[in-house]
């Protein structure tokens, strides 16, 4: 059974930082960075990474090289991503958007290191928060539109205004750079997990607050009647 988690980051540890900690404070909350991970059967993604390589021909040319290399790298060429392939009922894929940086992959594995643990173990530097009422089909399209972003770059002057509100349902559409929560809402939406909404405005705590309060809703609502899906029909580029 897959599923979805998002990793929530303190401005201590890995992101200990004066920037970082003005950050969470100036958005309320006590987050700095959030990743969105898929638990996922190594079949499925697998597949997903095969389509992937499928539709590099149609990206452009300054990216077709990095694309490339960066799924050579991560599923092919590491030996500790074989192994975990190979031999795991499921497997945890970090999306990760750093200042600075840009939209990279990162395989997790039960270590003694927050950045690259999966949710089995505790640090204090972050808090995990596993998804619920994902149906696996639109994991999967969640999965294979995130792969259609990587190497993109992080949108620095987009994150530094994220604290302002817009108020506005952006048309959730591939975008030429993302910084973390944004990228994160916006995956959400296409799995039907969160309604559209404004993503130019999430931030890390603002994202942790809306999750909170869907995950209240569906415990709920467990008891009553099913959950209202969200389904996100503004684009036409998805893919099934």
């Amino acid at each position: 059974m897959s599923n979805i988690w998002v990793s929530f980051f303190k401005p201590t540890g890995l992101f200990e930082g004066s920037f970082n900690r003005f950050a969470s404070w100036w958005t309320g909350g006590d987050f700095c960075h959030c990743e969105l991970v898929f638990e996922i059967k190594p079949e499925i993604l697998m597949e997903c990474v095969k389509n992937r390589y499928a539709t590099i021909k149609n990206d452009p040319e300054e990216r077709k090289l990095k694309i490339s290399r960066t799924l050579e790298k991560m599923f092919f060429e590491s030996k500790e991503n074989r192994t975990l392939l190979q031999k795991s009922d499921t497997v945890f894929l970090s999306f990760s958007l750093v200042w600075g940086d840009e939209l990279r992959l990162r395989m997790l594995m039960n270590v003694q290191d927050p950045w690259y643990s999966t949710p089995v173990n505790e640090f204090e530097d972050l808090t995990w928060k596993k998804l619920s009422n994902i149906d696996e089909k639109f994991i999967k399209k969640g999965l294979q539109w995130s792969l259609q972003e990587i190497c993109k770059p992080y949108n620095t002057s987009a994150a530094m205004f994220s604290w302002i509100p817009s108020f506005t349902n952006d048309n959730i559409v591939p975008k030429e750079s993302y910084f973390c929560s944004e990228f994160t809402a916006m995956v959400l939406i296409h799995m039907a997990y969160l309604k559209p909404m404004s993503v130019t405005d999430c931030t890390p705590n603002s994202l942790w607050k809306v999750i909170n309060t869907r995950e209240t809703a569906l415990e709920n609502m467990k008891e009553e009647e099913p959950v209202e899906t969200f389904v996100d029909t503004s684009s036409s580029e998805e893919e099934d």
